[in-house]
């Protein structure tokens, strides 16, 4: 039987082409799981250095004293007026990349789930800390004047925001070569 062979030959050749495929469709998943990583860790970092920056500012404008004079007054309400849009900013941003968590461990969680967990632990811990409300609510803070630094509510957000930072860094560490 020759014709026997062939055909076992061209079954063996179609099963090596269907794993080689499965493969790839594991290895795009991959880069595709690494690549959204990617850009949620970066996120975090930029909002987590601004954060910081920011607080670094509030310091800086609770220490410089009553204003002497109409002109300094309106200066100083100026620069806390920008620091208020420069907080929205970072609360918007922060609730964005709290909807791309839930997406990703959402999306992660059939191919990656030590990835997954580990944004979930993040998530859950945005919610444990009230991260997004307290940001949200020290821009209105700013707008009306309150020092965020006086009630130790910035120095909650920094802590939270560092944390969150870290979780995401280790969903980023967590990438397994995935299940096809």
């Amino acid at each position: 039987g020759q014709g026997q062979g062939q055909n076992s030959e061209a079954a063996r050749q179609a099963a090596e082409q269907l794993r080689q495929a499965a493969g790839l469709m594991s290895s795009t998943q991959q880069q595709q799981a690494t690549g959204k990583l990617d850009s949620l860790a970066r996120e975090s970092d930029r909002l987590s250095k601004e954060e910081h920056a920011q607080a670094d500012r509030i310091r800086g404008m609770a220490g410089q004293g009553a204003p002497s004079n109409q002109e300094q007054y309106q200066a100083r309400v100026e620069q806390r007026n920008k620091l208020a849009e420069d907080r929205q900013q970072l609360s918007d941003d922060l609730s964005q990349l709290e909807k791309n968590l839930r997406n990703a461990a959402r999306e992660l969680a059939p191919s990656q789930p030590g990835a997954a967990s580990k944004l979930r632990d993040a998530l859950g811990g945005m919610d444990q800390t009230d991260l997004t409300n307290r940001t949200q609510r020290t821009a209105d803070w700013l707008r009306r004047g309150i020092n965020p630094n006086s009630n130790g509510t910035e120095e909650g957000i920094s802590k939270g925001l560092d944390q969150l930072n870290q979780q995401v860094h280790q969903a980023q560490q967590g990438l397994g070569p995935g299940k096809p």
